[in-house]
Order: C-alpha cells, then sequence, then structure tokens
C-alpha cells in the first residue's frame, strides 16, 4: 500500500477553528510544531500529510529572521545585494528543502518529493514535494487560501504560483523560489502598485508557434 499525502493548514484556518493566531503560542510552541512537522511520517507510521504551515499575525518573531539559516548557504552574490538569504538541507527522506528569507518579512520553504520509506507496518510512505510561508510584522495573506501575501499599504509582496514555487518582492527585485532553488524574476506592477505579474523573459511566446502569430501585411 502506498500513501501518497500532501495538505496545507492558513492561519485563517486556525482562526476559523478557535485559534486567535500565532500570537498565541510560545516560542517553544512553534518549535515543537515544527518538530511534529518534521517528524510527522515517521511518528504515526505515514498516515497523516506532511503539513505545510502558513503564518501570519506577526507569525515569525522577528528573530527567526536573524539567526542562522539550516543546512548549507546558498546565498549568491545578486540575492545577497537584494538583502536575500537563501538554504539548501538535506531531510531524513531523501528530500531537500531550499529555504528563503526576504528583506519584505517573508521566508518560504520549497521541498521536493522525498523516498518512498517502508514502515514496520510494511507501508510504504512517500511525501510529496511541499511549500509553506512565514511572514512576520504586518504581511499578511489576501485570500483565504494563503496564496497571496501583502503589506500594511496592501501591496502584493509574495505569491504562489501554479506549480508550487513561490514569487516574492525582496524590495530589490523579484525572485522565484521553487524546490530547485531561487532565481531572480522580471515583474510588471499595476498602476497602483498593489498588484504585480510575472513576465516570463525565458519563453515570451509561452505556447503560441511562429503560425499563431497573426501576419503584418506585404510581409
Amino acid at each position: 500500500m502506498t500513501f501518497e499525502a500532501q495538505d496545507s493548514f492558513t492561519a485563517v484556518e486556525a482562526k476559523a477553528s478557535g485559534l486567535n493566531g500565532i500570537g498565541d503560542f510560545s516560542q517553544q510552541d512553534l518549535k515543537l510544531l515544527d518538530q511534529f512537522n518534521k517528524n510527522m511520517a515517521n511518528n504515526l507510521d505515514g498516515i497523516l500529510p506532511q503539513l505545510s504551515f502558513n503564518m501570519a499575525d506577526g507569525a515569525s518573531d522577528a528573530s527567526l529572521f536573524q539567526a542562522p539559516l539550516p543546512g548549507k548557504d546558498i546565498t549568491t552574490k545578486q540575492m545577497k545585494e537584494s538583502g536575500v538569504r537563501a538554504s539548501e538541507s538535506k531531510n531524513d527522506d531523501g528530500s531537500k528543502t531550499i529555504t528563503g528569507d526576504y528583506p519584505t518579512g517573508v521566508r518560504v520553504h520549497t521541498t521536493d518529493a522525498g523516498k518512498p520509506q517502508v514502515k514496520d507496518s510494511g507501508n510504504v510512505v512517500t511525501v510529496t514535494e511541499s511549500d509553506g510561508i512565514e511572514a512576520t510584522g504586518d504581511v499578511k495573506p489576501k485570500d483565504k487560501d494563503g496564496n497571496v501575501w501583502v503589506d500594511a499599504k496592501g501591496r502584493e509582496i509574495a505569491k504562489r504560483n501554479d506549480d508550487g514555487s513561490w514569487t516574492v518582492d525582496s524590495g530589490e527585485g523579484f525572485y522565484r523560489q521553487s524546490n530547485k532553488g531561487i532565481e531572480k524574476v522580471s515583474v510588471i506592477r499595476s498602476r497602483d502598485g498593489k498588484t504585480f505579474e510575472e513576465i516570463n523573459t525565458k519563453d515570451p511566446l509561452g505556447d503560441m508557434k511562429p503560425s499563431d502569430m497573426p501576419k503584418v501585411k506585404g510581409s
């Protein structure tokens, strides 16, 4: 039997469940939640999914963003110039997690799929790709699903893409973070500065072929 699972738990869902925001938890509570998240598959025989915690309401204490990141430092010169920190760490199931800290008050985690784990019961457990976001200060989710995050002025700071990657405003350029790494990208902000859309500079035509392009008269 094979279990494949992925789930998320947003701050909005926490409130609906009677939790009044992450401020109700102590730092020790958060550490315990984090440990529970990391070891869940092993401790509970893989029956429950790996959780991806999306924290808001001053979610992560500011000191969290000042502490060293887990694993190997993969911060590039370009990232450093933007105030971004990044690391890569290996997990017990063989998966890899990329952690990115952005000076706009956002931390993003992106993890690739782990190797199948055979439990004592004989069950084979595989945790799928996962992602999560934490925010500090005035950064809060814009939508109920926690896929878009805004600052105190209502400007979009981070946005989850369909493939599970995140596009984040560092304040000094935008970055796309996936479970493969972090790269700088180009975006266009709306006239009022509230929203943004990433520009695909690598494949500007998208799925269009030359034959799909309108013909110019006289050509």
